[in-house]
């Protein structure tokens, strides 16, 4: 779960869990507030999906869930062509965008 700089470096590994700790308190939290609000009558799952869907395709949050899925794509791209990911790291790192 945590990156292989974290085994070696305790202060990266402590912050990695931190902020993976964050992200789960976070997901129970929302998962709390969710199930209270069904519970209680509030709002239905059916109205919580839609609203997810709604939130999700706003002008806030669609542009990181596309920048999200471009990233998902050249990871994925990358790891089923490892020649090509070492040529254009190479290559980045030969014009300077990389160190």
């Amino acid at each position: 779960m945590l990156s292989r700089n974290a085994n070696y470096d305790m202060d990266t590994a402590l912050n990695e869990i931190n902020e993976k700790k964050l992200l789960l308190d976070v997901k129970v939290e929302t998962q709390l507030i969710l199930q209270l609000l069904v519970s209680e009558g509030i709002v239905t799952r059916e109205e919580v999906s839609v609203m997810r869907e709604k939130v999700k395709s706003s002008q806030n949050y669609k542009p990181l869930y596309e920048y999200f899925d471009r990233a998902e794509q050249k990871a994925e791209y990358y790891k089923n062509n490892p020649e090509q990911h070492l040529k254009d790291v190479l290559a980045a790192k030969m014009n300077g965008m990389i160190k």
